[in-house]
């Protein structure tokens, strides 16, 4: 929990102050990984992995996440309503709809948006739920993995599987054009596996 707290100051103070914190971003990054790691120590400590189990894990996060996140939504696009022009109404709307589908990350990519090439006066309001998005995504994904893994006996060969796995998420990465390294589940998958690899 003090790891996160952290990361998660080194990010306002880098948006506050982006001057004097210039790898405050990174707090994202060091995020991706303990929740990487959190999800997997959850998930291991059933030895048998069902149904039950995906549902619980899915109902705990949203219970978690959900609310407040929707509440933020509702508050963004009713100030907008406000204090904004029309122009920037209808951005909002349109991501206000991405964002309500967990996915503003995807926009991003969709618009071909780069985010650290949008100046502090045109960045959309809800562009700070890119994160939110991508770590949504991998939760789809995190029980399956965990599963799969489940039936890899040998500790060892867990590790290599997901060496694997963060070499395939690799490649995705140098292969893809800024704007997808940075939204990209596929491109951001290496740092929850790594979290998932220390979690081991």
């Amino acid at each position: 929990q003090g790891l996160r707290g952290i990361a998660i100051i080194s990010v306002l103070l880098f948006h506050l102050l982006p001057d004097l914190f210039i790898n405050g971003y990174l707090g994202v990054d060091v995020f991706f990984v303990l929740s990487g790691y959190l999800i997997s120590s959850i998930l291991s400590k059933h030895e048998k992995l069902s149904i039950d189990h995906f549902l619980d894990f899915y109902k705990r996060r949203f219970e978690r996440i959900i609310p407040l996140y929707a509440t933020l939504l509702l508050m963004c696009l009713i100030s907008s309503l406000f204090l904004f022009s029309s122009f920037d109404v209808e951005n909002t709307r349109i991501s206000f709809v991405w964002s309500l589908i967990l996915a503003r990350n995807l926009q991003q990519i969709h618009d071909s948006r780069d985010y650290w090439k949008q100046s502090s006066n045109s960045k959309p309001l809800l562009l700070h739920l890119w994160s939110l998005g991508v770590e949504m995504q991998y939760y789809l994904i995190a029980p399956f993995l965990s599963f799969a893994l489940i039936f890899v006996k040998s500790r060892t060969h867990r590790v290599l599987a997901l060496i694997v796995l963060i070499s395939i998420s690799f490649i995705s990465y140098f292969s893809s054009d800024s704007t997808t390294q940075f939204n990209s589940p596929q491109c951001r998958a290496w740092q929850f596996l790594l979290g998932s690899m220390v979690a081991e």
